[in-house]
């Protein structure tokens, strides 16, 4: 009978944890990357409308126009910023997660590794001591 592993459940708990922190670091880029194309999408917007006034109520409507979207640009600017910072803090939660998994991955490793040593050292006791006792009987008679 072989020894289980003493510290399996913690190693389950572990990855559990790094599995959610994958996720969470999954969806916090794409958030990322939605937050970026819309701010791209936005800025490409916002370089092709160039209207040229024809009147002085058109030229502040155009003016009205561009503020409010130099405004939004910001926005997003600071939206993407921010996204970016919360998917850096979720993939360093992951990494984290990781290396505390990793380490007990590395023991249960050794452990299994210890645990077949084992089992093949008393498998060639077993066959050593048939040989042994096999090989007394043959010469008895």
């Amino acid at each position: 009978m072989t020894a289980p592993f003493r510290l399996a459940g913690l190693l389950r708990l572990r990855r559990l944890n790094e599995d959610t922190a994958a996720a969470r670091w999954g969806a916090a880029a794409a958030e990322h990357r939605a937050v970026r194309a819309r701010r791209d999408g936005m800025y490409g917007h916002a370089a092709a409308g160039s209207a040229a006034p024809d009147s002085m109520v058109s030229l502040r409507a155009i003016a009205a126009a561009r503020s409010s979207t130099i405004a939004l640009l910001a926005e997003l600017d600071a939206a993407v910023a921010t996204a970016a910072d919360e998917e850096r803090a979720l993939r360093d939660a992951w990494t984290a997660a990781r290396i505390a998994t990793a380490g007990l991955e590395k023991l249960e490793e050794r452990h299994d590794a210890r645990t077949v040593e084992q089992e093949l050292a008393a498998e060639q006791a077993a066959l050593d001591e048939l040989a042994v006792t096999g090989h007394g009987r043959a010469e008895a008679p």
